[in-house]
């Protein structure tokens, strides 16, 4: 029953029915205990999150530099946030990892990850963001 809940949640979410504050308690069933709700949950996210939010987010980069930006980057940070921010345990991001795997091809980057840890600006990621980006690549 709640898979079938979240996907009418996700639904109404994407013929923009619900606020983005009436849908987005969704994302803390990222790390719920059942691999059923939370894989319902990953559909949700990628879709809400990923795909309209952090394009959303990329597009204004383009505009804002005048060529394409990849958005590889963006989007690894971006999960990394939603980790940090929406789920119970953001020190154990397996769950997350299980659920998104299939959908969220930016996780099976690791040139990516690897080049965000290796990045010299400074400001790029937080100690915090590096050591779960550690973990991120260890699931």
């Amino acid at each position: 029953v709640a898979t079938h809940a979240i996907s009418l949640i996700a639904i109404l979410s994407k013929a923009e029915i619900l606020t983005n504050d009436e849908s987005t308690f969704l994302y803390r069933l990222i790390s719920d205990d059942s691999a059923t709700i939370r894989h319902a949950t990953a559909s949700f996210i990628y879709h809400d999150f990923i795909e309209t939010k952090l394009s959303s987010v990329l597009a204004e980069r383009e505009e804002r530099e005048g060529a394409k930006v990849s958005p590889d980057e963006p989007q690894m940070i971006g999960i990394i946030q939603l980790i940090l921010t929406q789920t119970f345990h953001p020190s154990f991001p397996n769950y997350v990892v299980d659920a998104l795997w299939s959908k969220a091809k930016i996780l099976k980057k690791w040139s990516v990850m690897t080049d965000l840890l290796l990045e010299d600006e400074v400001n790029t990621l937080t100690d915090v963001e590096q050591n779960l980006l550690v973990k991120i690549l260890n699931c």
